[in-house]
């Protein structure tokens, strides 16, 4: 009996506690950003030179890793680095303006990533139907072992553009941020 009395109060007072704090939490729905906001935001966005190289890095540090352990990634990881190159900087009007690295040579590395999940879809596919003593599919993780030395490479040296370039687009950056400021009649 006494036991039983604890117990339902233990219950009770669980209860209580947990009610309270359910109170407290509420789900909040995330608001959609306004149209003048979304355009504030592009006006203010700026790419940053260690972010852009610390993500490479740690892109070239997952592979590698992956080839070392004779476990290289999966084709969709591949293909998810490549997609983020492309969405976030590829596309980006003032990526030169702002980390002074050059396209072409981000370019590059993005098509050496969609070259890596090619060559990974196919040793996905050999291993799969049991073929992986085949000599094209020794070529193809010999192949995969030499993209990521040039990645590596790349990213160790890369391609900044020249400094007069450099100003230029610094320059064209922020004419068409006052422009925008302008138009928009935004005050930052």
């Amino acid at each position: 009996m006494f036991k039983a009395l604890i117990v339902l109060f233990v219950l009770a007072f669980s209860c209580a506690v947990f009610a309270k704090t359910g109170e407290k939490v509420e789900n909040k729905i995330p608001r959609q950003l306004t149209e003048r906001e979304k355009i504030i935001l592009e006006i203010k966005y700026k790419v940053d030179r260690e972010t852009v190289m610390g993500i490479l890095r740690k892109y070239n540090n997952d592979i590698a890793y992956g080839i070392k352990n004779k476990k290289p990634l999966a084709a969709l990881q591949y293909y998810t680095f490549a997609t983020a190159i492309e969405k976030e900087w590829l596309k980006c009007r003032w990526f030169v303006a702002d980390t002074g690295l050059n396209m072409n040579w981000l370019k590059r590395i993005h098509k050496l990533m969609l070259y890596m999940n090619k060559t990974q879809k196919y040793m996905e596919v050999a291993k799969f139907n049991g073929e992986t003593e085949t000599p094209k599919y020794k070529k193809a993780v010999g192949y995969l072992k030499t993209a990521q030395e040039r990645l590596k490479k790349l990213i160790n040296n890369p391609i900044r553009v020249p400094a007069k370039t450099w100003e230029k687009e610094k320059t064209q950056k922020i004419r068409w941020q006052e422009a925008m400021q302008r138009k928009y009649k935004i005050k930052i």
